[in-house]
């Protein structure tokens, strides 16, 4: 196909906005990937934009499966709570995760947002 210009399972980011290793949640304006590979601030790299991942959790919040989930860019760790104007709605829980766990599997869906039921 000729009018294919790049598959949007992975993006080549020009320039990151912060420091991530390898399998770490980042957030670009309104898109958010997962680092293919341990990139610096302000440096070319890939991130994959589709998929299901196991990424850093808030604790204290227990996730139910299919349950919308959101990055937390300050923390830089996904939560299953809406703060109005700063956490990104990213994509849902894979599978239930306990409130203990430091880690959760997300279903990622590449473009970002609020929740869609609040004003913001």
């Amino acid at each position: 196909m000729k009018n294919l210009i790049r598959d949007l399972g992975t993006w080549k980011v020009t320039a990151f906005p912060y420091t991530v290793v390898a399998g770490a949640g980042v957030l670009m304006g309104s898109r958010f990937g997962v680092a293919v590979n341990d990139t610096t601030s302000g440096a070319t790299g890939v991130v994959y934009t589709e998929g299901v991942f196991t990424l850093a959790k808030t604790t204290g919040q227990a996730w139910t499966e299919g349950q919308l989930l959101y990055w937390d860019d300050t923390a830089k760790k996904v939560t299953s709570a809406l703060a109005a104007g700063a956490n990104k709605l990213i994509g849902c829980a894979d599978k239930a995760a306990a409130s203990g766990d430091t880690t959760g599997d997300v279903q990622v869906a590449g473009q970002v947002g609020p929740d869609p039921g609040s004003a913001t």
